[in-house]
């Protein structure tokens, strides 16, 4: 009988999965155009470059994670990749619904995690495509489960997995990259076991991720004779949305640029595309210092829409209503006030369940807000939306505790 929650969510789980896809399509295009060229590059000559000039424009996770997927099922095979995605999700979630589930002694805990995202129409939206959203989501879920499962059973290979799975969620997106050191933080500073057990288990989440990022690492710095972290696109990132800037130089001159000139120029201008990123932060910084509370205006603009907004740019599909009928009555999607619920409910599952478990709105405002100093788009919370839509069963453990006492009062023995 205890599998039987764990059966029907997982029914739900796939049953609005793929219905979506066989009511949707959509070719790859803009960004997710640009990621699959990759991917086909990585498999036809092992080539992470864009073009001959843009050599690291993009993170190289779902490249390659891409590249695995059509390698194996062939190119352009995007009911495989929405699969092998969604499967992600899916192991994820199951194994973080398990490691709260145990931790609550509330076996319904579980299956109901995986319900919250089986029903979260970002998820499902995002299901759809070939872009870092998906990937994003499903690796957070999974290196969070499997560190959990490493500090409940202290052991280092569960923290090792969880390493690698966070190598390619910050390889993927660089503003990930806050979750295993969130992770190390809370396992040094909140884990209550004796110092050398911590310092292994934060070596190992260390050399997981290490594993994962030390070859692009290494392929930058034979490039551009410096280690780039993440991707050249960074600084053209940063100007993405902040209109024509003017820059003045050390030679006195000055020069007026949106992002678009910057781009279209670059090849022709700069020795690389790690140059034209530098330079492209310039202009950057010259709009925050010639009036930072501009910026900090713009800044408070792109969380306000960042909480509210459900448009996005990388899409020709509607992101509101996805299904129509009953449905769409069903899925949930952001409101305001329910991400003020789903967060605090997170905290308070941290505080009734285990400490621990403060990783989850952790990471996800160390995941969202650090982009808000970068660029206005709701694609950047979207991954983090299920997460906090699971806080809901904060108050819902609430609840169930304070039944439990008020039912079954303790003895007084």
């Amino acid at each position: 009988m205890a599998l039987v929650p764990w059966i029907l969510a997982a029914g739900v789980f796939w049953w609005f999965r793929i219905s979506y896809w066989s009511t949707n399509a959509e070719l790859p295009f803009s960004d997710m155009a640009d990621f699959e060229r990759i991917a086909h590059g990585i498999i036809d000559d092992f080539d992470f470059r864009f073009d001959s000039f843009w050599q690291s424009y993009k993170s190289p996770g779902l490249p390659v994670v891409g590249a695995v997927v059509f390698a194996a099922f062939g190119k352009g095979n995007y009911l495989a990749w929405q699969c092998v995605q969604s499967s992600i999700i899916f192991l994820g979630v199951v194994l973080l619904g398990r490691e709260i589930s145990l931790r609550a002694g509330a076996a319904w805990v579980g299956s109901a995690v995986l319900l919250i995202v089986g029903l979260s129409q970002p998820s499902i939206f995002w299901s759809l495509k070939f872009a870092t959203e998906g990937i994003c989501e499903g690796f957070f879920y999974l290196s969070v489960a499997l560190w959990l499962m490493a500090v409940r059973r202290k052991q280092v290979i569960p923290g090792f997995l969880a390493g690698l799975a966070a190598g390619i969620l910050c390889i993927t997106r660089p503003n990930c990259v806050t979750v295993p050191f969130i992770a190390a933080g809370l396992t040094f500073l909140m884990w209550r076991e004796p110092w050398l057990l911590r310092l292994r288990l934060i070596a190992f989440l260390g050399v997981g991720v290490a594993l994962i990022w030390a070859p692009w690492v290494a392929r930058t710095y034979y490039l551009y004779g410096t280690p780039v972290l993440s991707n050249t696109s960074g600084g053209f990132s940063l100007f993405f949305d902040l209109g024509t800037v003017t820059l003045e130089n050390q030679d006195g001159t000055r020069e007026t640029r949106s992002n678009n000139d910057l781009l279209a120029e670059a090849p022709t201008r700069f020795e690389n595309d790690y140059v034209a990123h530098l330079h492209a932060k310039k202009f950057f910084w010259a709009f925050v210092q010639e009036d930072p509370h501009r910026y900090l205006r713009l800044v408070l603009h792109r969380i306000r829409d960042g909480l509210t907004q459900h448009s996005v740019w990388l899409t020709k599909l509607p992101r509101g209503d996805i299904f129509g009928g009953r449905k769409r009555f069903l899925v949930v999607d952001k409101s305001p006030w329910l991400l003020a619920i789903g967060f605090s409910g997170l905290v308070i599952m941290a505080l009734l369940v285990d400490v621990l478990l403060i990783i989850l709105p952790l990471g996800v405002l160390g995941i969202w807000l650090p982009t808000t100093l970068v660029a206005l788009t709701s694609r950047y919370l979207d991954p983090m939306l299920p997460v906090l839509f699971i806080g809901v069963l904060g108050w819902g453990l609430l609840g169930w505790r304070y039944f439990k006492v008020s039912a079954y009062p303790p003895s007084a023995a």
